[in-house]
C-alpha cells in the first residue's frame, strides 16, 4: 500500500468520522427545537382556552351588573312612588279638613231650613235675589268641585298604591334573579378555575404539577360543593312554594264559605296576600324592621370575645343605607358584605357571598344558636340572605331599609338555618 492510498483512506475515515460526529451532535438540537416549538404552540393553546374561561366569567359578570342596575332603577322607582303616595295623601288630608270644617259649619246653621235658601228669601228684592242665587250656586259648585276632587285624588292614590305593589313585585324578582346569578357566577368560577390548573397542569414541572393538582382538587371540591347546594335549596323553595300555595287556597276555600254563610264578610276574615310573594322578600321590600324604629341602637349581647367584636363592628353601621355589592364602610354593605367586613374586623375571615358563608360554616339547631352565629335565609334558589344572630330570636342584618337590628318573626318563612363560624362560639 502506498503512502497515497495509505492517505486516502485515512481522509476518507476522518471524513466520515467527522460526518457522524456532525450528525449525532446535530440531531438532539433539530429534537429540541422541535419539540421547544410544540410547547410553544402547546402553551398558546393552553393560554387561549383559558382565556375563554376567562371571558366566560366576565360575561356572567356582565349579566349580573346588568340585572343589578336593573334592580337599582326599580329601587328609584319605589322611592319615587312613595314620594307619590305621600303627596297625594297629604293633599286627601288636608282637603278633607277643609270639607269637615264645611260640614260643621252647616250642621251650625239653623236645621229648619237650608242655610242656602235662607240666604236666597232673605233677599231685599228681584236683583238681590238673583245675586244671592248665583253666590249660592258658587258656594255648591265648590263644595261639589272639593267633593269631585277628592273623589279623583283617592282613585289616583289607589292607582299609585297599585303600582307600588307591582313595582315591589318586580323588585322580588330581580332580587331573586341577581341572588341566582350570582350563584351561578360564583359555581361557575370555581368550576373554571379548576379546569384552568388542570390545562396548566400540562405544561408544569412535575413539582409544579404537584402544586396544581391540589389546588385543583380543591377548587372541584368547592364547585361539586356550591352546585349541590344550590340543588337542594331549590327543592326546598320548590316545596315550600307548593306548601305556601296550597295554605293560601285553602285560605281562600275558607273564605268562600264563611262568604256563603254570612253574605258578609269582614275584613280581617279575607286572606291577604302574602307580603314575601308580593312586595319584597327578605327585607328588600318594605317588610323588616326599618331604621327609624324605636330599637335600633347596639345591642348588648353575651358570647365570645370575637363573636361581641363582631357585632359591635356591625352596630356601627346601623342605619346606613342597603348597597348591593358593597362590602365595607366607604360603599355601604349588602348582607354578606356586612357579615364579611364586620368578622374580619375582629380576626374572623369569611368567604364573600352569603352562599360561600352558608358553606364555610357548621350547621347547628335554633336551640345551639348564640350571639355571633350567622342565621341564613332562602326564597328561591340557593342561599339569599344572611344574618348575624344575637339572640333571643333576634338578628343585626343589612336588608332593603338598611342596616338593622330586628325580630326573626317575619323571617321565618324562610329561614334555612344557622351556622356556626369555626373560632366563633
Amino acid at each position: 500500500m502506498n503512502k497515497r492510498t495509505k492517505w486516502g483512506r485515512t481522509a476518507i475515515a476522518t471524513l466520515a468520522l467527522s460526518c457522524g460526529f456532525m450528525y449525532t451532535t446535530q440531531q438532539p438540537i433539530d429534537v429540541n427545537a422541535k419539540t421547544s416549538a410544540q410547547m410553544i404552540q402547546k402553551k398558546a393553546s393552553i393560554d387561549h382556552k383559558i382565556n375563554l374561561l376567562n371571558k366566560e366569567i366576565k360575561q356572567l359578570q356582565k349579566q349580573l351588573d346588568k340585572k343589578q342596575a336593573e334592580y337599582e332603577k326599580t329601587l328609584q322607582e319605589i322611592a319615587e312612588t312613595n314620594n307619590e303616595i305621600a303627596k297625594t295623601e297629604k293633599t286627601i288630608n288636608e282637603r278633607s279638613k277643609i270639607i269637615e270644617d264645611r260640614l260643621k259649619a252647616y250642621q251650625n246653621q239653623d236645621r229648619t231650613f237650608s242655610p242656602y235658601l235662607n240666604a236666597i228669601l232673605g233677599a231685599d228684592n228681584f236683583a238681590d235675589a238673583v245675586s244671592r242665587t248665583v253666590s249660592v250656586k258658587t258656594i255648591l259648585d265648590a263644595d261639589q268641585n272639593l267633593l269631585d276632587e277628592q273623589k279623583k285624588d283617592k282613585a289616583k292614590l289607589a292607582k299609585e298604591k297599585h303600582n307600588l305593589q307591582e313595582k315591589q313585585s318586580k323588585l322580588q324578582k330581580q332580587f331573586q334573579e341577581m341572588q341566582e346569578e350570582e350563584n351561578r357566577l360564583e359555581t361557575k368560577k370555581a368550576e373554571n378555575k379548576a379546569k384552568s390548573l388542570k390545562l396548566k397542569e400540562q405544561i408544569a414541572t412535575k413539582k409544579e404539577q404537584e402544586r396544581l393538582e391540589r389546588e385543583r382538587k380543591k377548587r372541584e371540591r368547592e364547585a361539586r360543593r356550591l352546585k349541590a347546594l344550590q340543588e337542594k335549596q331549590f327543592l326546598q323553595a320548590k316545596k315550600a312554594k307548593e306548601a305556601q300555595q296550597a295554605q293560601e287556597a285553602e285560605a281562600v276555600k275558607a273564605a268562600q264559605v264563611s262568604k256563603t254563610s254570612n253574605n258578609t264578610v269582614k275584613a280581617e276574615s279575607v286572606p291577604q296576600q302574602n307580603n314575601a310573594g308580593s312586595s319584597g322578600n327578605a327585607g328588600n321590600g318594605n317588610n323588616g324592621a326599618k331604621v327609624t324604629d324605636s330599637d335600633q341602637k347596639a345591642p348588648s349581647v353575651s358570647g365570645s370575645g370575637s363573636a361581641k367584636a363582631a357585632i359591635a363592628e356591625a352596630s356601627k353601621y346601623l342605619g346606613r343605607a342597603y348597597v348591593w355589592g358593597g362590602s365595607n364602610p366607604s360603599t355601604g354593605f349588602d348582607c354578606s358584605g356586612l357579615t364579611q367586613w364586620s368578622f374580619k374586623q375582629a380576626g374572623i375571615s369569611l368567604p364573600r357571598t352569603a352562599a360561600q358563608q352558608y358553606i364555610a360554616t357548621k350547621k347547628i339547631s335554633a336551640s345551639e344558636a348564640k350571639a355571633g352565629d350567622l342565621v341564613f335565609f332562602s326564597y328561591g334558589q340557593g342561599i339569599a340572605h344572611v344574618g348575624i344572630y344575637l339572640g333571643g330570636g333576634r338578628m343585626l342584618d343589612a336588608q332593603n331599609n338598611g342596616v338593622v337590628t330586628e325580630s326573626l318573626d317575619w323571617w321565618n318563612q324562610y329561614l334555612v338555618g344557622y351556622g356556626r363560624i369555626s373560632g366563633v362560639n
